[in-house]
Parts: C-alpha cells; structure tokens; sequence
C-alpha cells in the first residue's frame, strides 16, 4: 500500500492520518507560562499558565500588560532625556551677545552686540567680491571665540557646496592662523546639493558649534529651521549668501559688506595696512531701526584682533557750522 501523501497544509489535520510533530520552539517558554509567538514565530512574550481559563479578549488584555508597561518606560525615559536637553538650553540661552569691538555698530545693534542664538546673513556689495563678506565672516568668527566660554576650544564647522568651493575657495591654514584661529578646528563639510549643506548645519548647531556656511540662496523653510535650531543650541550661524539673491528670512541680522583700499602701514609705506570694510547693517531683529543711516567704514586690526573706525570717520555725525566770517 502506498504511503500517505504529506498534508500540505497542516494548519487542516486529515482525518484518520497521523501527522507529524511539531518542530520544537526556537526558544523555551518560562516555567509556568505559556508561548505566544507572533506572526514571525519568535516568542516575545509568554501568557501566564493561569490564564489558560481566560476568556480571549481577557487574554488579549493580559497579553498587551508587560507592552504597555514597557511603553511607560520608554515614554518616560524620553520625557527626561527632553527635559534635560531643555533645561541645556535654556543655559546656553543665557550667553552674552559677542561684539565686533566697534562700539558704533556694537550700540546700534542693540542689547550689547550680535546674538548668540540667531542666523546672521553676509553679502557682499554689488561692487565687490565675495572675499569681503567671507573675510568680514571670518573676523566675527574670531571675536566669538575670544569672547564667549568656551568657544576657544570648540570646533568650526564651514560647510558649503562644491560650486562654492570652485568659486571661492577652501579656507587657507596660514591666513586663518594669522588671524587667531587654529585650522585644526575646522570641520569642513563640502556636498554637491544645498539640501545636504542645510542638514549639515542643522547637525552642527545641535552640537553647539560656531557655524558658517555658503550657499547661493536659502528658501522660508529652511531659513526658519535654523533660525529655530540656532535659538534652541544658542549658537549662532554665520551665513554667507550671493548678492544677488533675495535675502534670507527669519535672520537676526542681516549685513552688506564691501571692502576698501587698506590703511597706510605703519613702518613701510610700500606694505599694505589693516583691511578695511563699508558695512551696511540691513536687518536688525532686535532693533529694527539700526538699519537706517550710513554705512560704516571699519578697520580691522590682527594685533587687538577687533574691529575699529577709521581714524577721521569717527565722531563725525554732524558736519561743523559754518562760519559767517
């Protein structure tokens, strides 16, 4: 007689025909208990043995207890890994504004200087190069960190795009040196898309670095994205557009720099002096009128590594009377 087909789904039994065991569990249940695997086969977790009896909607509810209290605890362990990262926050939000070492621009910008928690726009002037916003940036960079604790031993995180990279430049080590910034604390983040340099910025500000960035141009979305990261960390952004394009929203300020022929050296008339820059403050969150009135010619001195006005600009609001003689 021919033996007896296999049932090919056993799920069915055949009657009359003995089927074959089981293969056992790929883990034990505990004592006790009894299994509930799901639908992959694993064993999760284990109904208690006297709940045999139980109705299945009982056993439905029992079943879902150790979830919901594993649920609880997971909930709760995030509720305090919030409010620790919020109470971070709201110390870092205390920092002092860092000035650029003027005291007209520190005084018109209101609340003692630039603040630490807010996306700050560069351009340069339609008459000049992008070298001036990213000097001016960079001077800025380097009150920061003299100024703020701490900020000395942070890194800098410069991310941009290829293009940028293959109109400007990567930043150059000795210049940097020459203005007070070690180059072993750059991060540099260089990507093909803006999309990347944004998320990029993004990350960086959540690790309460300094950040500057360069791109073409920065939609609504995301200019209030890191306007929102940035306020959260307290760490600013220093962010570098093309003049061209419509400014950036939601920036605590906004700035039109252009540079000017340099000072007379002290001791060799044939050597350049300190770099000079006109500086047009556009937007001020914190004090809306500072955009109003004329530009400002700074000078930019590697000795004291602040900014100052130039000699015979400075105190000269008014012209004198005229005398009728």
């Amino acid at each position: 007689m021919d033996p007896v087909a296999p049932n090919p789904n056993p799920r069915h039994p055949v009657h009359g025909v003995s089927q074959s065991r089981p293969e056992p569990l790929s883990r034990p249940p505990e004592a006790g208990a009894r299994p509930c695997p799901d639908r992959n086969g694993e064993l999760p977790l284990a109904v208690p043995a006297d709940l045999n009896d139980v109705p299945a909607a009982a056993q439905k509810f029992a079943v879902d207890l150790p979830r919901q209290a594993l649920i609880a605890g997971l909930q709760a362990r995030i509720g305090s890994i919030e409010r620790r990262e919020r109470q971070i926050s709201l110390q870092g939000s205390k920092r002092e504004p860092w000035t650029s070492g003027a005291s007209a621009i520190d005084a018109r910008l209101g609340g003692g200087g630039l603040d630490c928690g807010g996306v700050h726009e560069i351009k340069s002037g339609m008459d000049s190069n992008g070298n001036a916003a990213l000097g001016f940036a960079w001077r800025l960079a380097v009150r920061f960190s003299g100024q703020q604790p701490q900020a000395s031993q942070t890194p800098i995180l410069w991310c941009t795009t290829d293009r940028s990279i293959g109109e400007m430049g990567r930043p150059h080590g000795p210049g940097l040196m020459r203005l007070g910034l070690d180059p072993q604390r750059l991060l540099l983040v260089e990507a093909r898309r803006s999309i990347d340099v944004l998320w990029a910025i993004e990350e960086g500000l959540k690790s309460r670095v300094l950040v500057l960035a360069m791109l073409d141009e920065i939609d609504l979305v995301a200019a209030r994205r890191l306007s929102l990261a940035a306020e959260a960390n307290a760490v600013p952004v220093l962010l570098l557009t093309h003049p061209a394009h419509a400014p950036a929203a939601s920036t605590a300020s906004r700035w039109r720099v252009s540079s000017l022929p340099s000072a007379d050296h002290s001791f060799d008339s044939r050597a350049p002096g300190a770099p000079r820059f006109r500086v047009q403050i556009e937007r001020c969150r914190n004090r809306p009128l500072a955009c109003e009135g004329q530009p400002h010619v700074l000078e930019w001195s590697d000795e004291t590594r602040r900014f100052r006005m130039v000699p015979g600009v400075v105190d000269r609001a008014h012209a004198p009377p005229k005398s009728d003689e």
